[in-house]
Formats: structure tokens, sequence, C-alpha cells
């Protein structure tokens, strides 16, 4: 009974992110996308005679400074109430322990970030595809466009899929690190908003969460080495290269265990605020 009432809670909180109307700034989100990635590799594709990787637009939103500002945002904007505390949660607290409710609004939050990094990938694919391919190889237009045109080398395409990501890894395995750490990225931000929210400070958290963005933000556009203290930089993928050398600047895998860290903690802090602290219910939800 217990573990479907852990079930039911993560399902309810999944239902309601993505029953709620603000799943609009989703589709606002993909026109800014469309405009400012995929329009401008359909550009490129026209100019060299040859079609982008439909996978590219994807990769390109994971190493853009701009767009992983504005990604996480409308994922914050859809997660702004996690968890979700209404008249029934002292209800659910009871009937499946505080612990038990706890893991499953985690669990929630998860699945949450998995479909929202997953889906925006499905859809960039799809908006890519009428000028572009399906395949497992960078292509030409990303990899021979700047020494075609060198005089675009410091247009934002070009820092969106830089030299060294493309010299550096392949498109599979850059494809598979972005994903992965897109969700360890956002899923660590849900951490920080449901343990503000679990202390009564809903407020806090938010600021918190989109402070956390917003310095990770600042830190890469000038590439200081306090960007790693803050996800995003580890988030980027071509950041971990140096643009000649083969050898990490950060190894990847020093990322993973960041973000391991990281998310340890959050998991830690939210356990040890549950136990300690009263649920704090408004009537507005």
């Amino acid at each position: 009974m217990k573990r479907r009432n852990f079930l039911l809670a993560s399902l309810a909180e999944l239902r309601r992110i993505f029953l709620d109307p603000r799943l609009l700034t989703v589709g606002m989100l993909l026109v800014f996308i469309y405009n400012l990635v995929v329009k401008e590799l359909f550009s490129r594709a026209e100019k060299t005679g040859m079609p982008v990787n439909a996978a590219e637009t994807f990769i390109a939103i994971g190493s853009s400074g701009i767009l992983l500002l504005f990604l996480p945002s409308v994922f914050l904007i859809l997660i702004s109430d996690h968890p979700n505390m209404g008249s029934h949660t002292l209800y659910s607290i009871h009937r499946s322990g505080r612990l038990r409710w706890l893991f499953g609004e985690i669990f929630g939050a998860l699945l949450s970030t998995m479909i929202y990094v997953v889906g925006m990938f499905a859809a960039c694919t799809v908006m890519t595809l009428p000028h572009g391919f399906l395949g497992l190889e960078w292509s030409d237009t990303v990899t021979k466009y700047v020494s075609m045109f060198p005089e675009e080398r410091f247009t934002m395409m070009s820092q969106y899929l830089p030299s060294n990501l493309f010299n550096q890894m392949s498109l599979p395995s850059a494809l598979l690190h972005t994903t992965l750490l897109l969700i360890l990225y956002l899923f660590s931000l849900t951490l920080i908003i449901t343990l503000f929210r679990i202390l009564g400070m809903k407020a806090a958290g938010i600021a918190a969460a989109f402070g956390v963005v917003a310095a990770g933000v600042l830190t890469c556009a000038v590439q200081v080495k306090a960007m790693w203290a803050f996800p995003m930089s580890h988030t980027v993928t071509w950041l971990h290269y140096d643009t000649a050398l083969r050898e990490p600047i950060v190894p990847m895998y020093a990322s993973y265990i960041y973000f391991g860290v990281f998310i340890a903690l959050g998991i830690i802090a939210n356990i040890i605020a549950i136990k300690k602290n009263n649920i704090n219910i408004t009537e507005d939800e």
C-alpha cells in the first residue's frame, strides 16, 4: 500500500505539472529556439548546400549561454509550485509517511525533468528535419562552415557549436552528455525548490534557484574559474575542452561527480527538513 502511495504521489505531481496552463511558456520557448537556432542552421545549410544533422539543434541549445538561461527558467516556472501542498497533503503524508511522501515528490520531479528534456530534444529534432537528416556524424555544415566563411567565425551560431565541441567529441557522445547533464542540472534545481518549500519559504526557494541559474550564466559568459562552482558550467560540454589540446580542462566524469554530490546533499537536506519541520499548507493550492 505504501509503495502504491509513493507511485500515486509521483504521478499526481507529474500530472499537475504537465496539465498546468503555464505549459504554454514551453511553446514560447520553442518559438524562440526556432528563431535563434533552427533558422540559423537552415540558413547555413542553404549557403553550404549541405544538410544539418537534426540532433545538432538540441546540442546547440545545451551549449548556448542565452538558451541555458531560458531553458531552466521556463522549467522553473513550470515547477514553481513543487511540491504541491494542498489540503490533501497532510492526508497523503499520514497515509504514506513523511519520507515516502518526500521520495514520491522527488521521483515525480525527476520524471518531470526527464520528460521536459527529452521533449525538448524531440521538438528540436522535428523542427530541424525539413533541412536536416538523422545520423551519427556531425554535418559538414557545422564542421566546415567556419573554414568556408571565416568572416562568420565569431557569430553566435559558431559559438553554440564551436570547434572544441565537434573536434573533441563524436556527435552521439555530445548528444548523450548534453541530455544527461541537462537532466542532472534541472533536477538539482528542483531539489532547491523542494527544500525551501518544505521550510515554508516558497519565494526564497524560487529566488535561490533562479540565482543559481543567473550566477552560472554570468560566470560562464566571462569564463572565470569560479564558474565550476555552479551547475551550468558542468552542463556545457564544450567548456570541458580546449580548442586545440586533447587533454580536457575539466574531465567529463568530474561533472558527473559534481552533480552526484550536489544531488546527494540536496536529498539529505530535504530529508532533514521533512523530519524536523512541520508542513505548511496554504489555502490557494
